[in-house]
């Protein structure tokens, strides 16, 4: 979907674009310089992601050198999107999902042991009942990874296309980081309580399998609460 975000955002700023054409900025050849160059090294070193980034930031450089910089710098947003097309599998989101795992476990063994004096016990990443009668594990998938790619990709588009500000900017972004935190926490117990109301594992599995939109959808109107709160004046919101 990135791609297309990117397309439908060049187009919401195509009059700025236009407007901004003010021909060839020379300057930009030390900077496709390096994109070549990074692009060099992913091949040499065998990391697609590096050609990747360079192949993304080479396109918008290439912008910049035939329409001048300010058309590069009317289109950093749309092209910074691009970045979320880059995956995040192998040993980097390993070693990502693993400290978020065991925070959203002990944070759900918190509120569903601590808080609601339920009867449940937690080893590593799994929460399950000493009795026997459910065991969950938080795996990789369950770590809250996704949610918090998804959610940093509306907030940084949210925040580059209504705030001007820098600060309002990154107080859009960073509660990314909080938000897919206890969204995640949130399901996590609901799949315990729910499990634990029915003495059934399945029951559990239920609410996972639906509760994450809703904890995400809690998660996107915050967002969108903050957002209006730090809204700015109509004059000085440029898409």
């Amino acid at each position: 979907m990135i791609p297309f975000v990117v397309l439908a955002l060049l187009w919401f700023r195509r009059r700025r674009l236009a407007s901004s054409v003010a021909g060839v900025w020379w300057p930009a050849l030390a900077a496709l310089g390096l994109a070549l160059a990074l692009h060099v090294v992913g091949f040499l070193v065998q990391q697609p992601r590096l050609s990747m980034v360079a192949l993304f930031s080479g396109a918008w450089v290439l912008a910049a050198l035939v329409w001048g910089w300010k058309c590069g710098k009317v289109s950093f947003l749309p092209f910074v999107i691009f970045a979320f097309c880059v995956p995040m599998g192998g040993t980097f989101a390993q070693g990502l999902t693993l400290p978020l795992r065991l925070l959203a476990a002990k944070g759900t063994m918190f509120i569903t042991h601590q808080l609601l004096d339920m009867n449940v016990s937690r080893t590593g990443t799994q929460l399950l009942d000493p009795n026997g009668v459910w065991s969950f594990d938080v795996a990789a998938a369950c770590s809250g990874i996704r949610s918090f790619i998804a959610l940093l990709a509306i907030t940084t588009i949210l925040a580059g296309l209504t705030m001007r500000k820098v600060w309002k900017q990154a107080v859009i972004v960073s509660l990314t980081i909080p938000l897919a935190l206890v969204c995640n926490v949130m399901r996590l117990t609901a799949i315990i309580l729910a499990a634990n109301a029915f003495k059934s594992e399945a029951a559990g599995r239920f609410v996972d399998s639906c509760f994450g939109y809703v904890t995400y959808g809690v998660a996107v109107g915050c967002v969108l609460l903050v957002g209006r709160w730090l809204k700015e004046k109509p004059t000085a919101v440029l898409p």
